[in-house]
């Protein structure tokens, strides 16, 4: 089974591919696709880019009624953005409010995060989160992975990783994604295995062994 950590893409049923769909869009987005396909589940949160300080009530409402759908495993994304332009202790505010739900629902956090680790991490030992914190799209450097991996974050790679972040991450802290990039999630896969000198079906196992650490699945989906 492939597992494709967060896509913006609801792809056509596919046995072998377990993904994690974000939505959003609101109320009757969600009730349309929360059931979806077999393997198919979903994420939900407030990107820092779309925040408004006039809705954030409504959306973390929204957010914590969808948390008990068994279809939604994940929250997010949601995170911290320097270069954006949400005011910083507004994105501060709605990542608290969603660091408190996902604790409350027992459901991981799926994390936007540009130029803020520092803050992101200092919230994590904080808080000290019992549920999984998954950087979404990691580019980053070598010692970002070990700063990371150190403080208990998994890191999810794209198509576009950096390689030797790819080499350096604990195996027990790897994940991946396509996002929107249009890749199929078996080509990062492949691209991952070659860099790790390792075979596909290996990473395969040792990928949904990490994914089993916090969503609560069947043995195997088939």
């Amino acid at each position: 089974m492939y597992y494709d950590l967060h896509t913006h893409k609801i792809s056509e049923e596919n046995s072998d591919i377990f993904s994690v769909v974000n939505i959003s869009g609101g109320d009757s987005l969600l009730k349309e696709t929360a059931e979806g396909s077999l393997n198919t589940f979903y994420s939900i949160g407030i990107h820092p880019w779309y925040i408004k300080k006039e809705n954030l009530h409504k959306e973390l409402d929204l957010i914590e009624k969808y948390m008990s759908f068994p279809k939604v495993t994940m929250l997010g994304e949601c995170g911290l953005d320097k270069l954006c332009k949400t005011d910083f202790e507004l994105q501060k505010e709605a990542f608290l409010s969603q660091i408190l739900i996902s604790e409350k629902n027992n459901k991981p956090l799926l994390i936007h995060c540009v130029k803020s680790f520092d803050e992101i991490i200092a919230l994590r030992k904080k808080y000290s989160p019992k549920q999984a914190w998954i950087i979404h799209g990691f580019r980053g450097k070598a010692q970002q992975v070990k700063q990371l991996t150190d403080n208990g974050f998994f890191l999810s790679f794209g198509f576009n990783c950096n390689e030797e972040s790819i080499k350096n991450i604990p195996i027990e802290k790897l994940l991946f994604e396509t996002d929107n990039s249009g890749h199929d999630i078996r080509s990062i896969y492949k691209k991952a295995a070659e860099i790790l000198e390792t075979s596909v079906e290996k990473l395969i196992d040792e990928v949904e062994a990490n994914v089993r650490t916090f969503i609560k699945l069947p043995p195997r989906l088939t």
